[in-house]
């Protein structure tokens, strides 16, 4: 990546409040079809019918029985005792009613379950492949955006395994922690749209130049906007740009403006570009690294994720920073994939 600045987010690029509603009903519905315990949740349910037509049952018999005694039905206070007056009595023929409507309702639940059954494993599976072309679609479009920018997938990897140990750490939710994972690897998209004499330039850029090469958030943000699978990505691609104290672009947020995963991803990616080789400079040691994000501190970083993310940075840097990619690869596909089960599974 060319660290012609640090990219930023339009409010106007996130996910809207609607997509995010029907996301959370979706996930709840698939975790009661989808999750364990379908034969329980099925006999629950059937008793919550069972129950429902008991009292239909008991309330209409009670309506029939006031109106032939001629009780007022419409005074609450008398339906109540004649209420508790027909409770005295044993109706054998209203109990009958009642044990048949459990026992149609238990019968209908226990033919109906081997389908069901049936249903969810396929949709488990469809649910399953559906996680993996998630997963692959973001692979290939972060190896794609990698290649065009003269850099490896390795900065993708390393700076989504940062990030997301980072995310962790704070405690973010796991929806976010999604948008995170998507906006990792695809932080850098719009710079497809970026011409190779500016994107694969040597030297620095000039005035133009650099004008340019800032586009690519918007670009991205473009691009981002065919799909609600990738808009959550929004907030990364267009924030990560923006720092702290509002000297970045393409919008001079400040603060919280920025998004959180933005500013927890300003953190990952400039600890990868400072540990990492560069066309334009070797890689800087572990403690040099941290010791310029530390003076960055509240102008490039937000200082509460920064102090989060200080301790973890050795470990994470000894893991990580100098790894083969299929080792990257298998530590991410371990650190996410219980968030995409939880998600789509």
């Amino acid at each position: 990546m060319n660290d012609t600045g640090l990219t930023s987010w339009s409010p106007h690029a996130s996910t809207s409040v609607r997509h995010r509603i029907e996301r959370a009903s979706d996930r709840w519905w698939r975790k009661q079809f989808l999750g364990e315990g379908l034969g329980r949740k099925m006999f629950l349910g059937a008793t919550l019918v069972g129950g429902g037509f008991a009292f239909f049952l008991i309330l209409l018999r009670l309506l029939t029985d006031a109106h032939l005694q001629h009780v007022d039905v419409t005074n609450r206070y008398a339906l109540i005792r004649y209420a508790y007056q027909l409770s005295e009595q044993v109706h054998y023929d209203l109990l009958g009613m009642i044990v048949a409507s459990y026992l149609l309702v238990y019968v209908a639940t226990a033919l109906l379950y081997p389908f069901l059954r049936l249903q969810q494993k396929a949709l488990k599976n469809l649910a399953m492949d559906n996680m993996k072309a998630r997963g692959e679609t973001l692979i290939v479009l972060g190896s794609t955006i990698a290649k065009r920018d003269s850099d490896t997938s390795a900065h993708n990897y390393r700076v989504t395994l940062y990030a997301i140990h980072l995310a962790k750490a704070i405690g973010i939710p796991e929806a976010e922690m999604l948008d995170l994972l998507t906006g990792a690897f695809l932080h850098d998209i719009g710079k497809i749209a970026i011409p190779d004499r500016i994107l694969l330039k040597p030297g620095p850029l000039d005035e133009e130049e650099t004008r340019i090469m800032r586009t690519h958030v918007a670009q991205g943000l473009d691009i981002l906007r065919h799909s609600v699978f990738l808009s959550g990505a929004g907030a990364v691609v267009g924030g990560h740009h923006e720092r702290y104290l509002g000297t970045g672009y393409p919008n001079r947020l400040n603060g919280k403006e920025i998004p959180s995963i933005a500013r927890m991803f300003t953190i990952a990616d400039v600890f990868d570009a400072l540990t990492s080789m560069r066309p334009y400079k070797p890689p800087f040691s572990l403690w040099e690294s941290l010791r310029i994000m530390v003076e960055e501190s509240g102008k490039t970083f937000d200082p509460e994720y920064l102090n989060v993310f200080l301790p973890l940075a050795p470990d994470l840097y000894r893991r990580y920073a100098d790894a083969p990619e299929e080792y990257l690869v298998r530590e991410l596909v371990k650190l996410v994939r219980p968030i995409l089960v939880r998600q789509f599974g």
